[in-house]
């Protein structure tokens, strides 16, 4: 996806700072999405996307006609490999992990059991606590992210993913994916090429 911003940006001929300009947030804000280290709001991304490829044309429609069209579910467009912290590890190994897989948010869990996330929000905002004596329990947030099931329709948690950055992908109670802003993005762009 991210190659595909850059891409269709450098073939509209369009610069970071125009793009910002048009969808209302920093040349940085572009940087950072165009580099990976940034997972942007959905409402960001469709914005670009919408400038991009389809001027004149509602991508959010698009999205949905796409979605609804192929009653998609979410066991086809998540991602299966979730990384995890333990309840009982240190935040620091949660903000290792973070850092090296340019996550934003992790699922917490007590053994094989979904107890909440940690995010980079819930780390930056404690930052002031001795954070390398601490364990993710301590700062996690109990609600985390959203769970449904794999075989619930994409189309479905579009208003989650306006709210979170993430939804947890169950399969009888078990942790079976995830799926982001990314995914949906992918997904769409798979459609778009065919």
């Amino acid at each position: 996806m991210i190659e595909d911003i850059r891409r269709l940006r450098g073939e509209a001929g369009i610069s970071q700072s125009v793009l910002a300009e048009k969808v209302g947030v920093s040349q940085a804000y572009i940087a950072r999405i165009e580099n990976g280290t940034l997972d942007p709001k959905l409402s960001i991304v469709e914005s670009i996307i919408d400038i991009l490829s389809n001027p004149g044309q509602s991508i959010s429609k698009s999205m949905s006609y796409y979605l609804l069209e192929s009653k998609i579910t979410c066991n086809e467009i998540m991602t299966e490999e979730v990384e995890t912290i333990g309840l009982r590890d240190p935040i620091t190994s949660a903000a290792r992990m973070m850092t090296e897989g340019r996550f934003s948010h992790l699922p917490v869990l007590q053994g094989t059991v979904l107890v909440g996330s940690i995010s980079q929000r819930d780390i930056i905002s404690n930052i002031e606590l001795i954070l390398k004596e601490m364990t993710v329990e301590a700062i996690m947030d109990p609600e985390g992210i959203p769970m449904v099931n794999e075989k619930t329709p994409v189309l479905s948690i579009i208003p989650l993913l306006q709210i979170y950055h993430g939804v947890i992908v169950q399969k009888q109670g078990r942790l079976s994916g995830i799926i982001t802003t990314s995914d949906l993005l992918r997904s769409y762009w798979n459609y778009l090429s065919n």
